[in-house]
């Protein structure tokens, strides 16, 4: 179990286990009912799969003026992965 805020297993795993995304897609919606908040820790189970993954959210914040901030920001917060996809976009 992770420490700190509560870890929301149950919802997201469930949205995400009948969520499909479709063909091109690179995001998908994000379930009404479940909160949103920085640092917020789930539990995420993808469908085929039998271990959880675990998720840490983290809200960008709006003031970024451009991609290369945002990537910056990204990248500090430990997401190199995302930060990586969002620069391949500039090139």
């Amino acid at each position: 179990m992770m420490k700190g805020r509560p870890v929301h297993a149950f919802v997201l795993a469930a949205f995400l286990a009948l969520a499909a995304l479709p063909a091109g897609a690179q995001t998908l919606p994000w379930p009404s009912k479940t909160t949103l908040g920085e640092g917020d820790k789930y539990l995420a189970m993808m469908k085929g799969r039998r271990v959880f993954s675990k998720l840490v959210l983290h809200l960008v914040p709006e003031g970024l003026p451009t991609d290369a901030h945002r990537a910056a920001w990204m990248a500090d917060k430990g997401c190199l992965r995302q930060a990586r996809r969002l620069l391949a976009r500039l090139r």
